[in-house]
């Protein structure tokens, strides 16, 4: 069986019981930023505490399910066995499976999906990066990359900025 990464797994629960962050953060004892966090990948809960957060999510899910009377529905969606006999504890168990594979993959989904951004100071640095980037980037563009440049417009035009702009006409993709 495949599993995916905790916070694809939280998600998943969360939205077969349409629970609300608050809901799952009251129930467990913790703060809403901290379940943002791990939902949205940027954290996981620590190692000390996973077990307790795991079993408690999972009884709180197991609850809501069966009060909706989803069981059988859970069973199909989660690949749990039809007859299974502790809902909480297959929940629990799936949560904790998702949390090693998001350890053993070493990183959380949000530094998997980080947006490149580069702080370059200097006028040397600034050239050589600009001429590099747009020497190695420009020919690659699909239409929806922004280059947000910030500064004084007549510094620029002293120091030649400009000139790097004067591309071919099928480079003119960025915005």
């Amino acid at each position: 069986m495949i599993v995916e990464t905790y916070p694809i797994a939280l998600k998943k629960f969360m939205k077969f019981t349409k629970m609300k962050s608050v809901t799952l953060a009251e129930y467990i004892g913790y703060d809403v930023s901290y379940i943002s966090k791990w939902i949205n990948g940027a954290k996981l809960p620590s190692s000390r505490a996973i077990e307790r957060v795991n079993e408690d999510a999972a009884a709180l899910f197991a609850e809501t399910i069966e009060k909706l009377d989803r069981r059988q529905d859970c069973c199909r969606y989660f690949s749990f066995p039809a007859d299974t006999p502790d809902l909480v504890f297959a929940i629990s168990d799936y949560l904790s499976r998702a949390y090693r594979t998001s350890l053993q993959s070493g990183r959380t989904e949000k530094a998997k999906k980080s947006w490149p951004v580069r702080i370059v100071t200097s006028h040397q640095k600034v050239a050589h990066f600009l001429k590099d980037l747009f020497r190695k980037k420009l020919p690659t563009l699909t239409g929806k990359e922004e280059l947000v440049i910030y500064g004084e417009f007549f510094d620029f035009y002293d120091d030649g900025f400009w000139s790097y702009l004067d591309v071919p006409s099928h480079y003119k993709r960025l915005r």
